[in-house]
């Protein structure tokens, strides 16, 4: 499973864009964010902001498949269907 979202837009009068981080180098404690469209429209724009909280974390998901086991980042960033890739 994985959550990631590739947006292509004109650049004209955009000087500076983030880049992508290195997930290898988080601490516990560096900030984070994450930023959706919840819902559509009418929710858009959605950022949200907090700390990573844990590293390498173990967790099941259900998946139509079964049961996967993940490693993943604990932040208490709050995250909502539109800020994680949802509906």
């Amino acid at each position: 499973m994985t959550d990631l979202a590739v947006v292509e837009m004109n650049a004209d009068g955009i000087d500076k864009v983030a880049s992508f981080g290195d997930s290898s180098k988080l601490r516990a404690g560096d900030k984070v964010i994450a930023i959706g469209n919840p819902l559509g429209a009418q929710f858009s724009g959605t950022v949200t902001e907090g700390i990573i909280s844990g590293l390498d974390r173990t967790v099941e998901a259900n998946t139509s498949s079964g049961t996967v086991e993940m490693n993943v980042l604990q932040t208490d960033a709050a995250i909502n269907p539109g800020n994680s890739g949802g509906h």
